[in-house]
């Protein structure tokens, strides 16, 4: 309950990114305005998001060799409409964490300027499924290539 909310006719609730307790949810929005009504009880929707995370392991692939994790990877994951919704970069095993996602099909791709720069491809496509509910997505292989000499 909220008291002391004064005569004003609108009141703001501000509500903190991190103070739902539970990672896999994000709050609405970070400020909440509503009408208060002295001596009546008020209904505010808050209405929570779920979010997901996955981790991405990029791997270099070599003919002849154990495929080996790569490091300073950018990783972008891409939302059907094109947009970039998560990016990152590998660390030293190759492996990312992007966390905070909505829910939602994802594509996995190299970051394109340093793909081109460095002379990598995706050995094949990777995608990413975050569920409804939200939560972990699981660990997503992304095999990665030299390309032939340009």
């Amino acid at each position: 309950a909220l008291v002391g909310l004064g005569v004003a006719p609108r009141a703001r609730l501000r509500v903190p990114a991190d103070s739902l307790g539970d990672p896999y949810l994000a709050a609405p929005a970070e400020v909440i305005e509503f009408a208060p009504r002295a001596g009546r009880t008020t209904r505010v929707a808050f209405p929570v998001t779920a979010l997901g995370e996955v981790e991405v392991q990029v791997q270099l692939q070599r003919a002849g060799a154990p495929a080996k994790g790569l490091a300073a990877v950018q990783v972008q994951l891409v939302a059907p409409d094109g947009s970039v919704a998560a990016a990152g970069s590998t660390e030293h095993d190759g492996t990312l964490v992007l966390d905070r996602l909505p829910p939602g099909d994802f594509a996995v791709r190299l970051d394109p300027a340093q793909a081109e720069r460095l002379g990598l491809k995706l050995v094949a496509p990777a995608a990413v499924r975050i569920p409804p509910e939200g939560g972990f997505a699981g660990r997503v292989p992304a095999l990665v290539a030299l390309e032939s000499a340009r």
